[in-house]
């Protein structure tokens, strides 16, 4: 879709989410059958308001039962058999992911917690295998955004594959002394407090700035709505 330079639902978007592109694959609207009368509304486990501050309790949405279904036709976007081989991939990739989450595929220790210098996205692990003198296997960490289209960007980041065998000791050599020295951990903590309130100062300041900036030119458009109403300026001036 990329590559045919379609627009995306929103049309803002460069390229089209993953996300985006796993709704149509397992929507079946994009078969050709639609369905209504399916959800209804219900009371959410957990709510971000509070009671006074919310409308309405049934502000969540929960399944009815398959015989309350109603289902129609609808343009089909996918052909059928497309569309039921669409979910085989992704049973796959959580077998592989389920094999590689256990402790014996000696998975590094810094597995999704690791994030790209360059661009900062997550870093993926792979088992790659090496073939020289000697064969041996080894893990390693790449940046996701090496497939771009897959994380909804456009350019490939730059950044290169790092082993785990080289980056695991680095890492482990810079927490053994704090380690060692528990006495450091609170006065680590409160440093890191620090540096978070005041990222969030400073973001409150630049939305307080955006805010008045936004309550200016408002108050500015007001003012030339009231003069031309007034009849003091026209469309001409």
């Amino acid at each position: 879709m990329h590559a045919a330079h379609l627009p995306t639902p929103s049309g803002q978007n460069q390229v089209w989410q993953p996300a985006t592109v796993r709704n149509l694959l397992t929507n079946q609207v994009s078969a050709g059958h639609a369905r209504d009368n399916y959800r209804q509304p219900s009371v959410p486990k957990y709510h971000k308001k509070d009671e006074a501050q919310r409308r309405s309790l049934t502000t969540g949405r929960r399944y009815r039962p398959d015989t309350e279904w109603v289902w129609s036709e609808a343009p089909a976007l996918i052909a059928p058999e497309v569309f039921a081989k669409a979910p085989l991939p992704w049973r796959r990739n959580a077998e592989v992911a389920r094999k590689m989450s256990q402790p014996s595929s000696r998975r590094s220790l810094l597995r999704r917690r690791v994030k790209c210098g360059e661009c900062g996205l997550g870093m993926g692990w792979s088992r790659d295998v090496s073939v020289s003198q000697k064969r041996y296997e080894y893990l390693s960490s790449h940046c996701k955004g090496h497939s771009p289209l897959t994380c909804g960007r456009v350019d490939k980041c730059p950044s290169r594959r790092v082993r785990a065998d080289r980056l695991d000791p680095v890492v482990w050599d810079t927490l053994c002394p704090w380690l060692r020295t528990p006495a450091l951990m609170p006065h680590l903590h409160q440093a890191w407090a620090q540096v978070k309130q005041q990222n969030i100062s400073a973001l409150a300041a630049q939305q307080a700035q955006l805010l008045q900036r936004r309550q200016r030119l408002e108050r500015q458009s007001q003012r030339l709505l009231d003069a031309y109403q007034a009849e003091i300026i026209s469309l001409d001036a």
